[in-house]
């Protein structure tokens, strides 16, 4: 069996990546970023792109607006050509 990894973020904490084959054939990659630990409330929710099936990827941008909040991503659903992504915001602490 061959095994490659390809490190898509790596400037802080990147956790529970989301996979989705878009209609185009292009690969999106919706992952929980920011900060160093979770919950914390620097956590964000990022998007990446491969256009190359996962040789090479470049980062989209935040999923959610920058607001101060914790955001945690929960699913994405690609479905007649539109990108749905379920979102958690939050304290970034555990009791909220």
């Amino acid at each position: 069996m061959n095994t490659r990894i390809r490190l898509i973020h790596r400037d802080t904490l990147s956790c529970e990546p989301i996979l989705r084959r878009m209609p185009d054939g292009n690969l999106l990659c919706v992952s929980q970023c920011g900060d160093v630990f979770e919950p914390a409330p620097g956590n964000r929710v990022y998007a990446f792109l491969s256009q190359d099936n996962g040789e090479s990827w470049r980062r989209i941008g935040s999923v959610y607006p920058e607001t101060g909040e914790a955001v945690y991503v929960t699913e994405v659903m690609v479905l007649d050509g539109v990108v749905s992504a379920f979102l958690q915001v939050h304290n970034g602490r555990f009791l909220n």
